[in-house]
């Protein structure tokens, strides 16, 4: 994926898309086999399901804004603010690894406190959503996307499209961003970028729901600088975060 905005009119530059590449298994290089569009700015995660033969990308949207021009009810004119879309893709793989056809698309709605502590964007990190992961749980039938902009988890029912099943919600100006499967317990944990925490849950694959169990900060007590953690990976044995 190319984690671009798509210009105006133009394009000057390429759309914002998503690549597929093979790799050789004799010296590694790569070929590029073709690409697809990604609706909505800033492609940033991507996921794959081998058994289905789909693609998963997040698409985190961007911090700029348009200042709409709109009439209110009484009479007058004011300004409105529109961000950009933050949204789930789902496309179909071909037998060769091509992307295929974009099955389903899920707009993320919502916003966080706006503004809110964190200097992004000026303190408006949270004025809409940003999906930052789609990940598919262990037993390949649901896809955990952490919305850091609405202080939301999502779950989703995987099939030809996404349904959604349940949703964590998160105190204010916590920011969940990335979620990795621990593969012994089935124990989901998240990073929460904002208030620089890890979390861990209990995920029952029939139901899709979420349970907290824990939540600890990511840096030592009286800790004052910046700190917004990202990515999080399980240890395969399970003894590791």
């Amino acid at each position: 994926m190319d984690e671009r905005k798509t210009d105006g009119r133009g394009p000057v530059e390429p759309p914002a898309s998503v690549h597929a590449l093979s790799v050789s298994e004799r010296d590694g290089s790569l070929t590029w086999l073709n690409s697809r569009v990604a609706p909505g700015p800033r492609p940033t995660f991507l996921s794959v399901d081998e058994r289905r033969n789909i693609l998963l990308t997040a698409i985190r949207g961007d911090f700029e804004h348009v200042e709409h021009v709109v009439r209110t009810d009484d009479g007058n004119w004011a300004v409105e603010y529109i961000y950009d879309d933050s949204t789930v893709l789902l496309y179909r793989l071909e037998p060769d690894g091509r992307i295929g056809e974009l099955r389903d698309v899920q707009v993320m709605p919502g916003h966080g406190k706006d503004p809110n502590f964190s200097p992004q964007a000026g303190g408006h990190g949270q004025a809409s959503a940003h999906a930052h992961c789609a990940v598919i749980d262990p037993s390949g039938n649901h896809v955990l996307v952490g919305d850091k902009g609405t202080d939301r988890v999502h779950v989703y029912a995987l099939g030809d499209t996404l349904e959604l099943l349940h949703t964590h919600t998160f105190p204010p100006e916590t920011g969940p961003r990335h979620i990795a499967f621990d593969p012994a317990s089935g124990r989901a944990f998240v990073t929460c970028e904002f208030s620089s925490d890890l979390a861990s849950f209990a995920f029952d694959p029939a139901s899709g729901r979420l349970r907290l169990l824990d939540q600890v900060s990511t840096v030592a007590a009286g800790h004052e600088a910046l700190n917004e953690p990202a990515e999080v990976r399980g240890r395969p044995n399970g003894r590791f975060v």
